[in-house]
């Protein structure tokens, strides 16, 4: 109303912290994510927009397979982005994110710590396209989103290329 216009536009990006508690220990730390808001309203229409960027840890299926004693292992960042028909928290994605991949990530860990993450990896070994998948079909089954998008890059440790997938429905 201030500046007489009907049209409004808002692109914001910014770092979102979240205290995290290891496994084992209970140790505390903080832990950043990327997110970013976009927004516009043209006169009555709106449409709002939220991503976010979550790394994790990521074991390689055929790593596990060919292996006899060890498996690769490589983080991965897994990016959800939403257009919501509520409102949606950062939280939300963030979890979705991280219970999709093989581990999540902590800052602080002891050797208790890593040891668990270390075997639930390899207890849930996942190929990027399993990532995005998983996360897809929770996203698909979930009536607060009029359109999403997911996509997952691993940071291969042992190539020079990096893996990566996208999966995104478009409203209707």
């Amino acid at each position: 109303k201030k500046l007489q216009t009907k049209d409004v536009y808002l692109d914001a990006t910014f770092t979102f912290f979240k205290k995290k508690t290891a496994p084992v220990t209970k140790h505390q730390s903080i832990l950043d994510y990327q997110c970013k808001i976009e927004g516009q309203r043209n006169g009555k229409f709106s449409q709002v927009f939220l991503n976010t960027n979550i790394t994790v840890l990521s074991l390689c299926p055929a790593s596990k397979q060919i292996s006899k004693i060890n498996a690769r292992n490589q983080r991965a960042v897994v990016t959800i982005g939403v257009e919501p028909k509520i409102n949606i928290f950062f939280e939300d994605l963030i979890e979705l994110g991280e219970k999709s991949a093989s581990a999540e990530l902590f800052n602080l860990l002891k050797l208790a710590d890593e040891k668990y993450i270390t075997e639930k990896s390899y207890k849930n070994p996942k190929f990027v396209e399993d990532t995005v998948r998983d996360i897809a079909l929770k996203l698909a089954r979930d009536d607060r989103f009029k359109s999403w998008w997911v996509s997952c890059e691993n940071q291969e440790s042992i190539h020079t290329h990096n893996a990566y997938a996208k999966i995104e429905r478009k409203s209707l």
